[in-house]
């Protein structure tokens, strides 16, 4: 009783707090937004497709005509925050460039509401003993990383859905599916290839690589299709080129470990899935908590993808996801957040399991093996 008490004190005092945030958005354009938007960037590259100018997508030049037309006057005219995603990402917000920029970011934020109740409604269809008396049903409302995907009109609103998808579909032994429904990752391509190779090396079946061949090859001709090969070409350049806080990127933000760090805990992360053999969800539980501290580009609203591992883990171990819940949204501006999630999830394959240890955490936190796949 004590438990639920405080697992639904918890979730009403961050629930109010990021509520306080959306309501706090002031219906004005999106360009003078306090939080900061990145609808102007996506809003830009839609609106060049719409043109038919899907040659020059990746050209400054072009992007910065657009995108000055439909920012405030009062916005600094040498500075462009440009389009950098995948041309089928630009796709998702074609149909609010028919709006006006403030209604635009009111129909997005309308939808990422609706793709939120997807979510809900998902994660009781698709995890195990999870229920919709589950207090845990809100924590989408609840975690801060999904509050700043909303306010900034980001695409990483679609995560948890498509690490939820994959799982369903590994659990419903389609491996076909998964592969497929992974590929949705490549709305932002940096976030895809180590759930990708996770799954090959555990999976080892060769219709998850026709699912994934069949996703990759599905991007690639719609970005031939809108933007020809010689846009693609010069792509690589463009990214290269815009890495820099003149294109609104902002290293000190960036909560990737610096690429060393990132190296090493990848290579020991692929050792351990080599060496364990852990189950396909349970690999997939575990890309997706090394998956943000390595990408080499990944910021706060980017962490809506660890809503995947805290609704899967929050039937086996209740007490536990309530503890790493609340340390995610206190330490957001710190990697320490991750620290938690990551010994957790390991756990289960260190020898320190049936230690005294190991028995004091799963009398008081009710531990269990991850659930497999």
């Amino acid at each position: 009783m004590l438990i639920r008490i405080l697992t639904f004190s918890t979730l009403l005092a961050f629930f109010i707090i990021n509520f306080a945030l959306i309501v706090d958005r002031p219906l004005t354009p999106f360009y003078t937004h306090p939080y900061g938007s990145d609808l102007p960037n996506y809003f830009t590259g839609a609106s060049i497709l719409k043109s038919g100018l899907g040659t020059r997508l990746y050209d400054l030049d072009t992007q910065f005509q657009f995108q000055k037309t439909f920012v405030a006057d009062s916005f600094n005219p040498s500075f462009l925050l440009p389009f950098r995603a995948l041309p089928p990402t630009a796709l998702l917000y074609l149909p609010a460039s028919h709006l006006p920029p403030p209604r635009a970011l009111d129909a997005i934020f309308g939808f990422s509401l609706l793709t939120l109740s997807l979510l809900i409604l998902l994660a009781v269809k698709t995890i195990p003993h999870l229920t919709l008396q589950s207090l845990w049903l809100l924590a989408p409302l609840s975690f801060l990383p999904v509050t700043l995907a909303l306010l900034r009109a980001q695409p990483t609103i679609f995560f948890p859905i498509i690490f939820l998808l994959t799982s369903y579909f590994l659990r419903q032994r389609k491996p076909f599916h998964a592969g497929l429904s992974l590929c949705l990752l490549l709305l932002k391509p940096h976030f895809y290839p180590l759930p990708f190779l996770t799954l090959l090396l555990t999976t080892r079946q060769p219709k998850f690589l026709l699912g994934s061949l069949l996703g990759l090859v599905t991007f690639f001709i719609l970005s031939l299709l809108f933007v020809g090969p010689q846009a693609l070409l010069t792509y690589p350049g463009f990214l290269q080129k815009t890495e820099s806080p003149n294109f609104g990127s902002h290293p000190e933000a960036n909560i990737s470990l610096p690429p060393r760090a990132s190296a090493l805990l990848l290579a020991g992360f692929f050792l351990l899935i080599g060496a364990s053999r852990p189950p396909a969800v349970t690999s997939l539980l575990l890309s997706s908590l090394v998956l943000p501290l390595t990408t080499g580009h990944t910021y706060h609203h980017d962490l809506t993808l660890l809503l995947f591992p805290l609704l899967v883990l929050t039937p086996h171990h209740p007490r536990l996801t309530l503890v790493l819940f609340f340390f995610s949204n206190i330490l957001s501006n710190s990697l320490l957040y991750l620290i938690p999630f990551f010994l957790f999830l390991l756990f289960p394959f260190l020898p320190i399991k049936n230690s005294i240890f190991g028995k004091f955490l799963r009398k008081y936190t009710s531990l269990e093996d991850i659930p497999s796949g």
